[in-house]
């Protein structure tokens, strides 16, 4: 049985295994194309997305959720990287959050959002992502829903964060 992650009216996210690994796949093959089309840089293969190797080394394996994210109608349609407690344990962190081009601009992304806000309520002060500076549109996303820039993470990724109040 597939762990749910969250779930509200408009989307739910699952920890991904094998009931769901093939639809998990190929919207990371997805994910990999537009990554490179957009920043000309590869992305992780999706094995070793799913044996962590992209956690953090001061991450923790049991804190690494890697979810696909699904439509009330139960349609697939995109990916989230989660690291509870990292790199603060008062801190939520997105590490990736992706969406099928057919799906943005439809309020998916402020639904997801809203279901962190409510998840970390219960034991997180901040939700914190990580957004790649090439990326024009996502920042302006997240800062219409309430983060702030916090800094600059090797140069390449602007990091912004959002109070749980």
């Amino acid at each position: 049985m597939t762990e749910l992650y969250f779930r509200n009216r408009e989307v739910s996210s699952e920890i991904i295994d094998g009931e769901n690994k093939k639809e998990a796949k190929e919207i990371y093959r997805e994910f990999k194309k537009w990554r490179k089309e957009t920043y000309d840089l590869p992305a992780p293969n999706f094995r070793e997305v799913m044996n962590g190797d992209c956690i953090p080394d001061d991450g923790e394996r049991t804190n690494f959720k890697f979810t696909i994210v699904r439509t009330s109608d139960g349609r697939p349609v995109g990916l989230l990287i989660i690291n509870e407690k990292w790199p603060e344990k008062d801190i939520l962190f997105i590490g990736m959050m992706y969406l099928s081009k057919d799906m943005r601009g439809k309020g998916i992304g402020k639904s997801i959002l809203n279901s962190l806000y409510d998840f970390a309520g219960s034991g997180y002060k901040r939700l914190r992502v990580r957004v790649h500076k090439t990326n024009e549109i996502k920042p302006i996303f997240f800062l219409k829903n309430g983060f702030k820039t916090v800094h600059f993470l090797m140069g390449n990724d602007h990091i912004l964060e959002r109070s749980i109040n």
